[in-house]
């Protein structure tokens, strides 16, 4: 073969290697090695750069050479320091209420147990209501249409005329047998419960609002609690532990209730350790409802969720108490009995309708959560928000 045809084909193995750390290369020259760093490695300044890339088939090392010694893990004087790892916002759990999950009957679980699955009630299930024309007709005709009570009793007693030659009845006997039925049903909801006080004063003499009988209209607190936890909708967006937030600074950073001294500092009764900390809020609209209806209204929501899921309602503000208002002739405006029983009526009014909830505040009761899972809940009544003096 011709001896110009050797030099082009590229016979025989360069024996300069270039000076960079990492770099395979092999060279001629060095001629060849000058401007190979000039024009490779002019621009290497990172440590990234000092890798070598991947060899293809055809430079495969063989056997006996090293590299070790390219491959140093001292970077060139003009690479940069590495940037120091920059302070990460954190936050600081409460060291003993610190919610563990468990089963429905409170035995805590292992760490990273799954939550049992939801339940759901048979599609033929239809609680208070024989069946589900029942559940339509009293749908129908108190929600769809509101048709009055008279109205309704002439409809079903045409109804159960026309079902007398079948040797049937129809689906209610009255308007009260449909109400009845319907302030029974509890699926997805709380019932509505009547509280009647004692008469103040007997004599006769006695001024009309000491003798008169008040109703309190309301619905367990305590339904109405258990009802808002074992809400799906609000899974990811509840918190279950009181913590302490903290920015890059170091900083308190404040946000959900949970994250305020409030729900900290009462949560130092080591009794309840393990336990799900649930701060109650109260809320009154005094002004809508005692226009339409003579009542002031009272409403409760959680402390758990997030500020956002609140803002978005999603069933965490529930009304749960209509509270009478005791009222009087223009001349007891001033009367100082009449004031001491109004404020007497009110606390007692509310103490009566919160007592539902004292036992859980004494020891946790376990319910289930919007993630499924069962928490020992442990109750705290919390701030009472109102926009005029009570």
């Amino acid at each position: 073969m011709p001896r110009g045809r050797k030099r082009r084909l590229g016979v025989g193995r360069p024996e300069l290697r270039c000076p960079w750390p990492g770099c395979p290369k092999r060279l001629k020259s060095q001629a060849c090695v000058t401007n190979h760093v000039n024009t490779a490695h002019r621009h290497s300044n990172s440590v990234a750069g000092l890798v070598p890339p991947p060899l293809s088939p055809s430079e495969s090392l063989e056997p006996g050479d090293d590299y070790s010694s390219d491959l140093s893990s001292t970077p060139p004087h003009n690479s940069p320091e590495p940037e120091p790892e920059l302070p990460r916002p954190q936050k600081k759990y409460h060291p003993f209420l610190n919610a563990r999950p468990c089963d429905k009957h409170g035995v805590f679980l292992p760490d990273g147990a799954p939550p049992s699955p939801r339940t759901t009630s048979a599609t033929d299930d239809w609680a208070s209501y024989d069946d589900k024309v029942q559940f339509e007709l009293a749908d129908f005709l108190f929600q769809k249409v509101q048709m009055s009570s008279k109205n309704i009793d002439q409809l079903l007693e045409m109804w159960a005329l026309s079902m007398m030659k079948h040797d049937d009845l129809g689906p209610f006997h009255d308007y009260k047998d449909i109400y009845e039925t319907i302030d029974a049903t509890t699926i997805g909801d709380a019932p509505w419960k009547c509280l009647r006080t004692e008469l103040f004063n007997t004599a006769p003499d006695a001024p009309a609002w000491a003798r008169q009988e008040y109703e309190i209209w309301y619905r367990d607190p305590d339904v109405v609690i258990s009802n808002m936890l074992d809400n799906p909708d609000l899974d990811g967006t509840f918190n279950t532990t009181p913590y302490v937030h903290l920015d890059a600074n170091g900083k308190r950073h404040w946000s959900d209730f949970m994250s305020a001294n409030f729900a900290w500092r009462h949560c130092e009764d080591p009794a309840t350790e393990d336990a799900m900390y649930t701060p109650i809020f109260f809320g009154s609209d005094k002004t809508t409802v005692s226009v339409a209806t003579g009542d002031v209204e009272y409403h409760l929501s959680l402390g758990n969720p997030h500020n956002n899921m609140r803002h978005a309602h999603h069933n965490t503000v529930m009304p749960f108490v209509f509270l009478a208002i005791p009222k009087g002739d223009r001349k007891y405006d001033n009367d100082p009995v009449f004031h001491k029983f109004k404020r007497q009526f009110y606390h007692a009014s509310l103490a009566a309708v919160l007592s539902l909830l004292k036992s859980g505040m004494k020891k946790p009761v376990v319910r289930c959560c919007p993630d499924g899972h069962f928490w020992r809940v442990i109750y705290n009544f919390g701030p009472f928000i109102a926009n005029y003096p009570e």
